[in-house]
């Protein structure tokens, strides 16, 4: 009824797919019996930064899809907070500097906690702390990719 995924999108077309069938009256629910296997899953950093900042391209396509996206209006504020502790670090501001890190640093935390929801081991709560900056940094990434490509 709704024509399937959109063969347009280079990512998020799973996301995209809900949205319009949400707007079409469907009702889309969590089933914790459906696993998502995902071929290629990256198994070092280095790879893991290449993935989410390929997969975060969707998010910059346009004004509205970042608007709508959580994930990239939180990202871009992670990058706004880190780039202002830096900056105040540089003009030897260490209150501002500390304050722009802490929030920064809750952003991380933030997504964190959301994750722990579903894993609640604390040893994989305290791995994924840098685990979800990188995170955050490729999504952040993602945007510079999508300017390279338009503007060259």
């Amino acid at each position: 009824k709704i024509g399937g995924f959109s063969e347009s999108l280079e990512t998020g077309e799973d996301y995209e797919f809900c949205h319009r069938a949400k707007q079409n009256g469907a009702d889309i629910v969590f089933n914790k019996g459906l696993v998502a296997i995902h071929d290629g899953f990256p198994k070092d950093s280095v790879n893991f930064f290449k993935r989410e900042a390929w997969h975060g391209k969707g998010d910059f396509t346009n004004l509205k899809t970042f608007l709508s996206s959580k994930v990239a209006l939180i990202s871009m504020a992670f990058f706004s907070l880190t780039m202002a502790a830096i900056i105040s670090l540089l003009l030897m501001e260490f209150e501002l500097t500390i304050a722009f890190s802490a929030i920064s640093l809750s952003l991380v935390i933030g997504i964190n906690l959301m994750v722990f929801k579903m894993d609640k081991n604390f040893g994989n709560f305290l791995f994924r702390i840098p685990l979800c900056t990188l995170y955050l940094i490729a999504r952040t990434y993602s945007l510079k990719k999508v300017l390279s490509t338009r503007f060259g």
